[in-house]
């Protein structure tokens, strides 16, 4: 296993609790730890994968979407999702995947693996690992993606992300954001992305997201303008602890066509298993490592690894699972790099739209159903001929 982030720990306490031998190998101590991360964990994720919320983790409740024309916000009864540091998260998984016999080798830096007549071979910078199967979770910049697959992200099909992390007393946190998660869309928060806060118990997460082709200069002046002109944000630099800044690339491609070689896999970022529409990646992620180990377990009772058995027992159900989401959020997004923004689709149509757009940030239902809910007003407000246009833009460029 290359890459020990919430994918490549998940599958290998699956694999390993089957009686399989697995090494994790990971470039950082603790694994996984200086990946940055907004945080934003769905209420399905939680469930589906049993984390528990411990540390710095705060429930939210509520979600509220700020437009050029208008703000649109949804409460639930219950937490919709958790805000929570991944360092909490990989602990956790680490944790479990150490109790089930995994062998984790951090500061273990990957330079080249090999397949040659399903002999694998991985190199590091002191070691030679061999392996029978070799699974890449290595990341948006995945070395098993660019040497077996010869695969690499194009910059329309990749976004960019900075934040600031800053730390503030808990009663500070809770009087100004209380259990909210905030989104800004617009092209003064951000190009072809969006601006965020996401408040944990005494830490914010603020930052600016945008899709990397269409950055036109750097995204800290688009999140430090954000910060300047936001009151809450400015008294909570005002009081706070400590400030962090950090940065990361996000896949935004759909999870990508070829994802199996003989006797090697692709899960999580490496697959490009993210909502291309709004980043989210931690429940497609663990959802391709969990279908990613159910194949290589029926791989190993049948004795075969080979590409087309992995297609038929992977790539088959994932998509299945959550092609339709991956697939219409990228549609969504060529839709709106095609100029046609959010914000102006939103100041269009009716609330009952913006209804359905929180519902797709907060991961409640499948995003087709979210579509499908607000396709009449849009329809009615749009014409169906301007629908067929947009989306025919769309589909050219797929």
């Amino acid at each position: 296993m290359v890459g020990g982030g919430p994918s490549g720990l998940l599958f290998s306490t699956l694999a390993a609790r089957e009686g399989l031998r697995v090494t994790v190998l990971d470039k950082w101590d603790p694994p996984n730890f200086r990946k940055p991360c907004g945080g934003m964990l769905t209420l399905r994720a939680i469930k589906r994968f049993k984390i528990r919320t411990e540390g710095d983790a705060r429930g939210i409740n509520k979600i509220r979407v700020n437009t050029p024309v208008g703000v649109f916000e949804k409460s639930f009864r219950r937490a919709i999702c958790i805000n929570m540091d991944r360092r909490d998260l990989i602990r956790q998984l680490a944790e479990r995947a150490e109790s089930e016999g995994v062998r984790i080798v951090t500061r273990s830096y990957v330079r080249a693996v090999r397949i040659k007549n399903q002999n694998i071979k991985v190199y590091t910078k002191n070691d030679a690992l061999e392996a029978v199967l070799l699974v890449g979770a290595d990341g948006v910049n995945s070395v098993v993606r660019r040497q077996i697959f010869k695969q690499k992200l194009l910059a329309d099909r990749l976004g960019f992300c900075v934040q600031y992390l800053i730390e503030a007393d808990e009663r500070k946190v809770n009087s100004l954001f209380n259990d909210t998660n905030f989104f800004f869309y617009g092209r003064q928060y951000s190009p072809y992305g969006y601006a965020y806060i996401f408040p944990r118990k005494n830490t914010v997460a603020v930052g600016v997201g945008a899709l990397f082709s269409k950055i036109d200069r750097r995204l800290t002046e688009y999140l430090n303008r954000f910060i300047s002109k936001n009151k809450s944000m400015r008294e909570l630099l005002e009081n706070s602890r400590s400030v962090k800044l950090e940065g990361y690339y996000v896949p935004l491609c759909g999870f990508l066509e070829n994802i199996v070689a003989n006797s090697c896999v692709l899960i999580g970022d490496a697959a490009g298993t993210v909502s291309p529409i709004t980043g989210e990646g931690l429940y497609y992620s663990m959802t391709s490592a969990e279908i990613a180990f159910q194949a290589v377990k029926a791989a190993f009772e049948n004795e075969d690894t080979s590409i087309s058995f992995l297609k038929e027992h992977y790539v088959k159900p994932l998509n299945n699972v959550i092609g339709s989401d991956l697939t219409w959020g990228f549609r969504l997004m060529k839709l709106f790099k095609t100029g046609f923004s959010l914000g102006e689709t939103l100041s269009k149509t009716a609330v009952s739209v913006g209804d359905e757009v929180v519902n797709i940030i907060a991961g409640v239902k499948p995003y087709i159903h979210c579509i499908l809910a607000a396709l009449p007003q849009v329809v009615r407000t749009l014409g169906v001929s301007t629908i067929r246009r947009l989306f025919g833009r769309v589909d050219s460029q797929m």
